[in-house]
């Protein structure tokens, strides 16, 4: 053997340092790996004068706390969105994509929609909300309902819709493509 001019032992620990250090990080030849995200709190005062329904007719603007968030994640060709606003709101969304670039790709989101009419219907009828609705009838007659406004029920007339939807595209045969997609939409009130 020839002399390198090098103390043996300092390359020992060197190489051992360097065995370690490859141990203690597995993915050090793994593809890198991106991940970032926000996430943001926010508190809100609202005070209206006039129709409540008509400021928040598509969106729920009280006073409390909300919030948002969106989170990405990458490795190589792979990706990964995730994403929320208004959580905790009745005009929440989520959203979810994901897939490979020049592959597929997939999605899904979940959003719920109010529309609020006015916070100040007035009906005859009592068991509004439910299935049934009855009203007792005003004597004499016995069929008409009381004629007395204050008497009537107070009651928010708004409905809710609720969305979900999913996809999934392929793009493994170019110039040719798969592509589906679902969605369904729920109403309430």
């Amino acid at each position: 053997m020839y002399d390198r001019g090098g103390d043996p032992m300092k390359s020992s620990v060197f190489l051992v340092g360097l065995l370690f250090s490859l141990l203690a990080s597995p993915n050090a030849f793994a593809e890198e790996r991106k991940l970032s995200g926000e996430i943001t709190v926010s508190p809100l005062y609202v005070e209206v004068k006039g129709e409540k329904a008509k400021f928040n007719e598509y969106r729920d603007l009280h006073t409390g706390v909300t919030g948002d968030f969106g989170f990405q994640y990458e490795k190589g060709n792979y990706y990964l969105d995730l994403a929320g606003l208004n959580v905790g709101r009745k005009d929440q969304k989520y959203e979810l994509q994901g897939g490979k670039w020049g592959s597929f790709k997939y999605d899904f989101t979940y959003d719920q929609i109010p529309h609020n009419f006015t916070t100040t219907a007035k009906t005859f009828y009592s068991g509004f909300g439910g299935n049934t609705l009855t009203y007792r009838p005003q004597p004499p007659s016995a069929f008409l309902p009381d004629t007395n406004f204050s008497s009537w029920s107070s009651f928010d007339y708004s409905v809710q819709r609720t969305q979900y939807a999913g996809g999934f595209k392929l793009d493994l045969f170019k110039p040719f493509f798969f592509d589906v997609s679902l969605s369904k939409e729920m109403r309430k009130g």
